[in-house]
């Protein structure tokens, strides 16, 4: 029988080696992305593709403490709401058809429907067919627990889980997402294309480090006072 306060503790020692895994510069960086981004020019498809790397190199340093790895797609059947900047990349990398692409009303409009349970319209033979293109919200959702059965669908909205939360990096994107059009994934694109990118085009599935959380929270402590924009949930 799985007991969640054993491995509640687990993966809350797994948080604290995660945290000394990050150098120092690496911190500073992500402590400066938001006010750096908000200075600059460049165009919201540029901006995304500066918080994607940097959340990418975060989840490089931490992957060693995480149980995220190709083959587990708990995470799949999850709502995952996308930005149309993001639905556009997608679009673009795996030259895919949007639905109403000239649609561009800022907020969610993802409405009523509920497709937590359902699998993602890009999961395929178990792997994530637009892997180097994947949204945000995949990108930071990670697992320090050690059994995956607390990613199920049908267990993890009921938990809280512990995670790490990037603060810069989350102060960046919302900032997008108050600029744009936020539906769930599988009303972005034309599932004829999709199916079809899936069948024609080979892919190999790489290993998920991807960072991230689900928005579970749970209590924010401040984990290093010179870095607070880092914090253990």
């Amino acid at each position: 029988m799985k007991d969640f306060n054993s491995d509640y503790a687990i993966a809350a020692k797994q948080i604290e080696k995660a945290v000394t895994l990050i150098p120092r510069k690496l911190l500073v960086r992500e402590n400066a992305l938001d006010k750096n981004l908000s200075k600059s020019q460049d165009s919201d498809s540029v901006k995304l593709k500066k918080i994607y790397k940097l959340q990418q190199e975060l989840a490089e340093k931490i992957a060693p403490t995480t149980h995220c790895r190709a083959g587990c797609t708990n995470c799949c059947h999850y709502n995952v709401d996308v930005l149309d900047v993001e639905a556009q990349l997608i679009a673009e990398t795996y030259e895919l058809k949007l639905l109403n692409p000239d649609t561009k009303n800022a907020g969610n409009h993802r409405g009523d429907v509920n497709f937590h349970g359902q699998h993602c319209i890009f999961l395929y033979n178990g792997q994530c067919s637009i892997y180097k293109a994947r949204p945000f919200m995949c990108r930071k959702f990670t697992s320090f627990m050690p059994d995956t059965h607390w990613c199920h669908s049908e267990i993890h909205p009921q938990l809280k889980m512990p995670h790490i939360t990037f603060s810069d990096i989350n102060l960046a994107y919302s900032r997008l997402i108050k600029r744009h059009e936020t539906r769930d994934i599988r009303q972005w694109f034309k599932m004829d294309t999709v199916m079809a990118m899936q069948e024609n085009s080979g892919f190999a599935m790489q290993e998920n480090s991807g960072f991230a959380m689900q928005d579970n929270s749970g209590i924010a402590m401040p984990v290093n006072s010179l870095i607070p924009s880092i914090e253990i949930n």
